[in-house]
């Protein structure tokens, strides 16, 4: 602590006008707002200031000459584990003779409580440089404890994943259930991009960038997504959400990324569809600002952390005054309190800012009371100041979980007594908080009179400790209203296993509720098609093939008796008629082949009894041996990579690599085709390619190319247009789908996929 006295003409200088050192030591001692103590080098009380008798509830006489090690002040470290005989901060100092700042201990005291206090201390050393005394200041923090407890309580123990985050995306905090749900330390997650945590999957993280962004542009962001989870050992549908969280100014300074586990709820719905078959965290020693000023507003003691905390120097801080420290528009507030001080002789406690040399306003709790002389006499005032800037931001981010999630959420006492409701609750019901707070749950606002007997049966069974999770009717603000909601309590257990708290969460499931609805009417509107779908299916299939069966018999007498009207007047006809008997024939033999391409058509159907395990590689060869002719008339090539072996049918699949290769041999254009069959393997099925490098196919066209009697734009001889239309069928019968990528003049690739499993949905996009 700097010693600031001035010397000058013209009056008795700042020291002349104070009392003796040690009466103004022994003065700011007792007036000090700080509990303040000093030990003799044998860790015994040799003086202390009333607020420290009270704070540790001891009398003068219990207090003076007792010793840390005394067996009636127990005490353990800020872990938990007990201060032992010879240790804690009094023994380090008598060791080190070095200052030890900020050392958190529980005191037990003589009279049964327990008290949080952060310790810290100096050494005051003899002339040959030995620990003579050592002054402990001490601040009790049980209150700040306790809001850290209920903040752990609300963050770390609700079963929702929640943390927070940065507009940029980056964590700054994830709850203890979304870490353990991932099998993840916190270091694995915090200052990483959201989108790059350990929670989301490859197919996800795009989805995230892009939340991120709309909810740093103050949108609030919900969807569901699939996330990683360690505990069930692959992913896990949760109901996703990010909110901003603004300040004053309306700038977007947090995220609040939420999820909850809805496998229960999709695996309803998926139960739902399956069932109707379609069917969710001494003065030198203590780190804060120390200052006395007198009555005029005059400083005549601070510490050095007073002066560089606000940037002035020594000579500086001497001529000002208490509210140049302060901004303007806080000066009256702050004023107005030291003004009190002296009046009445109360100590203060203010939160205001400090204002440095530099303009930034940091902020602070200053605790402030009279500096009283040997005779009583109010001398000014004497403080301390702490920087709250964590604590601030600690309510902040409680504040910003707590009163700005879209849950309704609480606290509760063991026997169901509501500590503690958030806004969102509150609003929905239409109440103030001192409408609930002291009652116990089954009286509060939003619980109908069928529900109270659940829902107090449900607090004993929390209070025993399981959690309860069930769905109920609430009442709303309005007359009448009721919301269904997603209700859980979570027991809140201390180290010892009891339980200290209950946390109720509640989510509006309306809209679920209505999507459950919707989906059981769509999927039985979606039954009744199918039915009528595969009535007319097969009724179209028998059609067809009665139809171009008995379109085979006349289209055999046409040609039969063109043929015998050629040979048979051959002579008398002339070359006009040939001609038109030629046209004619070939009328005929192209209505066979379409035919012939019809009924292979109706013919393609599921058949999975008769689907068995064949190799690929040589279903392909087969069909290259049916296409030989065609083959070596166009010196066509015909490639292949290392081909699967799948269960299929086997004729239909040699239908399918036939009809692609007679296509691409068909389209080559002027060169010798080239056709290469490439395929990779996915999870659940096999992707095929048939590359060629013939004339391609029109952009206008690539959309409806394997529709039934589509005929390729490219040749005048362009075939039945039933070809792709089979391929079509066949990749469809084998839990696939097909399509088609093409630049005209550059080639053709028709890909495919197959279902590694008869029934699977290999050809579902991933």
């Amino acid at each position: 602590m700097a010693d600031n006295t001035s010397a000058g003409g013209g009056g008795p200088s700042v020291g002349e006008a104070l009392p003796p050192e040690g009466a103004l030591r022994e003065g700011i001692l007792e007036i000090s707002p700080v509990p303040i103590a000093i030990l003799d080098a044998d860790r015994q009380v040799v003086l202390a200031n009333d607020r420290a008798k009270r704070e540790l509830g001891l009398r003068e006489e219990e207090l003076l000459g007792l010793s840390t090690d005394d067996s009636s002040l127990s005490a353990v470290d800020a872990d938990g584990d007990p201060v032992g005989e010879g240790e804690g901060i009094t023994a380090e100092i008598l060791e080190t003779g070095e200052p030890v700042q900020n050392r958190v201990y529980r005191i037990d005291l003589p009279t049964g409580e327990h008290i949080w206090l952060s310790i810290s201390g100096t050494p005051l050393l003899d002339d040959d440089g030995a620990v003579e005394h050592i002054v402990l200041a001490f601040e009790n923090i049980t209150e700040r404890k306790e809001r850290e407890r209920r903040f752990d309580a609300v963050f770390n123990n609700t079963y929702q994943f929640t943390g927070l985050m940065e507009p940029d995306g980056t964590l700054i905090e994830a709850n203890r259930t979304a870490l353990q749900f991932v099998g993840a330390e916190r270091e694995a997650a915090v200052g990483k991009h959201l989108a790059e945590s350990p929670w989301i999957t490859d197919g996800n993280r795009e989805r995230v960038y892009d939340a991120t962004e709309r909810a740093r542009g103050g949108e609030f962001v919900r969807f569901e997504m699939e996330i990683h989870s360690a505990e069930r050992e692959g992913t896990v549908p949760i109901d996703f959400s990010l909110k901003p969280f603004t300040d004053e100014h309306g700038e977007v300074v947090l995220l609040i990324p939420e999820g909850r586990d809805i496998t229960e709820l999709k695996q309803r719905e998926a139960d739902l569809r399956e069932e109707r078959a379609f069917t969710d965290s001494m003065l030198g020693a203590v780190p804060d600002i120390f200052y006395a000023y007198d009555a005029d507003g005059n400083f005549v003691r601070w510490n050095d952390r007073f002066a560089s905390v606000t940037g002035y120097d020594d000579d500086e801080i001497e001529t000002m005054e208490p509210l140049d420290f302060v901004p303007a528009d806080e000066s009256e507030s702050v004023g107005e309190a030291i003004g009190s001080i002296l009046e009445t002789g109360e100590p203060v406690v203010i939160e205001s800012y400090l204002e440095t040399r530099a303009g930034d306003r940091i902020p602070y709790e200053f605790k402030a009371g009279q500096w009283r002389g040997p005779e009583g006499e109010v001398m000014g005032v004497v403080g301390i100041g702490r920087d709250v800037t964590e604590r601030k931001e600690r309510e902040r981010r409680f504040e910003a979980i707590f009163n700005q999630t879209y849950q309704f959420t609480g606290l509760m006492e063991p026997d169901g007594t509501m500590l503690e409701a958030n806004d969102t609750a509150l609003s929905f019901a239409g109440i103030e908080r001192d409408d609930v707070v002291g009652k116990h749950l089954v009286d509060a606002a939003w619980i109908t009179e069928e529900n109270r007997d659940q829902v107090r049966e449900a607090t004993e069974r929390a209070r025993g400790g399981e959690f309860v999770r069930f769905e109920m009717e609430i009442d709303g603000a309005e007359p009448g209203e009721t919301v269904p909601i997603d209700f859980s309590l979570k027991p809140v257990t201390d180290e010892s296993g009891e339980v200290v708290l209950l946390i109720p969460e509640g989510r509006d499931i309306t809209e679920l509720k209505q999507r459950e609805q919707e989906l059981a009417e769509k999927t039985d509107e979606l039954e009744r098609t199918v039915d009528r779908l595969e009535r007319t299916n097969a009724e179209l299939e028998q059609f067809a093939y009665v139809a171009s069966h008995d379109l085979q018999e006349p289209l055999r007498m046409i040609s039969s008796y063109l043929d015998l009207l050629e040979l048979e007047y051959e002579d008398a006809l002339d070359e006009a008629a040939h001609e038109y008997i030629e046209y004619a024939v070939d009328g005929a033999d192209r209505m066979r082949e379409m035919i012939d391409d019809l009924l292979a058509f109706s013919r393609v159907q599921t058949r999975e009894e008769e689907f068995e395990p064949r190799s690929v590689e040589a279903v392909l060869e087969e069909a290259r041996d049916n296409l030989a002719v065609a083959i070596s008339e166009s010196d066509a090539t015909i490639s292949h990579d290392d081909l699967p072996t799948l269960a299929v049918d086997d004729h239909q699949l040699r239908q399918l690599f036939q009809n692609l290769l007679d296509n691409a041999i068909s389209y080559a254009g002027d060169e010798p085709p080239r056709v290469h069959v490439a395929a990779t393997e996915h999870d659940d099925r096999w992707e095929f390619a048939v590359e060629d490098e013939g004339v391609g196919i029109p952009e206008a066209e690539q959309d409806r190319i394997f529709d039934i009697f589509m005929r390729g734009a490219g040749t005048e001889d362009g075939g039945s247009g039933i070809g792709l239309a089979i391929c079509k069928r066949v990749v469809e019968n084998h839990g696939g789908r097909i399509w088609v990528e093409s630049d005209p003049g550059e080639g053709t690739t028709v890909r495919f996929t197959l279902a590694k499993r008869p029934g699977g949905n290999g050809g579902v996009p991933r």
